[in-house]
């Protein structure tokens, strides 16, 4: 049965002169890292996954109302070793998310551990948010 399969796969990609299939990894594996949301009262809580993953290989950004991940997942395989099944992707990787609301820059608490990475973000009240408002007269700035 494997030699069919790799029969067919040769001939689709002999047909359409590109790797098919792995657009198709690509397209179930871009959301990755795998994030949870929770709200508790006034908090936001992310939890993201990040198995493999050690704290100096990744960078979070939290912008009002969205978190950016990048970093990369590399593996220790040294030497003349090769890869006979491949199921994860190893390399850089980045993905951003839409916060339902807007949150704190900096964080109330952080923690990683066993590749799971818990942020506790303060949601911003609507009192907090104001529009600044403009004056039609000139202003001068006295040093």
């Amino acid at each position: 049965m494997e030699n069919k399969f790799q029969d067919i796969k040769k001939s689709v990609r002999g047909f359409i002169n590109k790797d098919i299939f792995q657009d198709l990894q690509d397209l179930f594996t871009k959301d990755w890292p795998l994030m949870n949301l929770y709200t508790a009262g006034e908090d936001l809580f992310c939890l993201i996954a990040l198995p493999g993953v050690h704290r100096d290989q990744f960078h979070i950004y939290v912008n009002y109302q969205s978190i950016l991940i990048k970093g990369e997942m590399s593996l220790p395989m040294q030497g003349d070793s090769k890869l006979f099944r491949k199921e994860f992707s190893m390399g850089p990787f980045e993905r951003s998310l839409t916060l339902p609301k807007p949150v704190h820059q900096t964080p109330k608490h952080v923690s990683y551990a066993n590749g799971l990475l818990i942020l506790q973000l303060q949601q911003i009240k609507d009192k907090e948010v104001s529009e600044i408002t403009i004056s039609s007269e000139e202003t001068t700035n006295k040093d």
